[in-house]
């Protein structure tokens, strides 16, 4: 029996949001393997579906007051959850919105089955949701979930630490689609590629995939890459995320950007650095670059690292456990940094920006670790978990 999914998640592409987007690829690897799905996801920033069966909850306030939106979505939903019950098996659900927790009510009374997956370290898993307002009574309702997936060994500890029944806690992996994300394949490439995006066809790039956010650590990217040119470093740092608080799902705060962009001005670094805003040809900014950098306070296992190392590029991280479980190696696929020191990470951008072999070398080995990363592995993991549940 192939069970039939229902993925409930407010931001669903074309929102801005990765979780939003590993779903939206698992549904389509899903459909080519003869299982039925729709989602049910919320309408900010949409003019009509972009995908079949993909039902739109009516959320006001948009980006301006998103509590707003958050709370309709968790009020409306379980409308459809039971208007939609005879086309589902199980509910697919991420984090630890409002949603989630009328998601398993909604399913206890309609005798369907809950699927959580947790993105966010110390906010999505039981240890955060423990330090929340009324963190028992949301513990428990949210225990009640079938099954949990952890993208991360951090997680697993979490739910481990709360008392959760290992039975109920999968770590799947995160994947990547590796046929998308590929390096270039000759310098010639990499330059006329450069040449279409606007770049400098010569010279080390350096980017970085994401929201310009405090929590994805830009302004640390900042500061040290300040830093980096301050001591003669060349290159140039290409930002390529949504940059303004209208763009859908961002989180995107605008006095931050603003600050952000002062600060390079201040430091005479900001003619070496380029924001993109959101764009929609990812994969073309990374075989363009030479390095990525991640330098987030906190995540749970980013899809744009993923896309990074497919890419063929090292990394720059924060050596932080919220990567724990895919075997990243300092100085083998990038450098893992100790936490927040910017005078460090210039100093690394330095040894990447002096050495073509360095950056060569660890790409070639990100991409290796990389391949065996693959989304349809990744998917293989999900529908084990999937007929594991309608099985029992």
């Amino acid at each position: 029996m192939r069970p039939r999914i229902l993925f409930l998640t407010q931001p669903y592409p074309p929102v801005f949001g990765g979780g939003g987007v590993f779903l939206a690829n698992l549904r389509r690897i899903l459909s080519r393997r003869g299982f039925e799905t729709e989602v049910i996801a919320g309408n900010r920033g949409i003019a009509g579906d972009v995908e079949p069966k993909v039902s739109r909850v009516p959320t006001p306030g948009g980006e301006r007051f998103p509590r707003l939106g958050a709370y309709s979505y968790a009020l409306l939903s379980p409308a459809l959850l039971l208007a939609h019950a005879r086309r589902y098996d199980i509910i697919h659900t991420l984090g630890n919105a409002h949603s989630v927790y009328s998601s398993i009510l909604a399913a206890r009374l309609l005798g369907k089955k809950v699927v959580i997956g947790s993105i966010q370290n110390r906010q999505d898993d039981p240890g955060g949701i423990l330090q929340e307002r009324f963190g028992r009574l949301k513990n428990w309702l949210f225990s009640r979930a079938d099954r949990f997936i952890c993208c991360n060994s951090y997680q697993v500890g979490a739910y481990a630490d709360a008392g959760y029944p290992a039975k109920k806690v999968r770590f799947i992996l995160n994947g990547i689609d590796t046929s998308r994300f590929f390096p270039s394949d000759s310098p010639q490439a990499k330059a006329a590629l450069r040449e279409k995006l606007g770049l400098p066809t010569q010279g080390f790039v350096l980017v970085s995939i994401g929201a310009i956010i405090r929590r994805k650590g830009m302004d640390l990217l900042a500061e040290a890459w300040s830093r980096f040119r301050a001591e003669g470093g060349q290159g140039t740092l290409v930002l390529a995320g949504p940059q303004s608080s209208q763009d859908p799902g961002s989180g995107v705060d605008d006095s931050f950007v603003r600050d952000l962009k002062e600060s390079l001005a201040r430091n005479r670094a900001d003619e070496s650095v380029i924001f993109t805003g959101k764009v929609g040809n990812v994969p073309e900014y990374l075989r363009a670059a030479d390095a990525f950098a991640l330098m987030s306070r906190g995540e749970g296992f980013p899809f744009a690292l993923l896309e990074a190392m497919s890419s063929g590029l090292p990394f720059l991280m924060w050596n932080l456990p919220d990567y724990g479980g895919y075997a990243l190696t300092d100085q083998v696929h990038g450098f893992l940094l100790s936490p927040f020191d910017t005078q460090l990470l210039a100093r690394k951008l330095a040894t990447l920006a002096g050495s073509a072999e360095t950056t060569l070398r660890m790409g070639a080995e990100a991409r290796r670790l990389a391949r065996g990363l693959d989304i349809e592995r990744c998917a293989a993991e999900h529908i084990k978990l999937y007929q594991e549940l309608v099985a029992t």
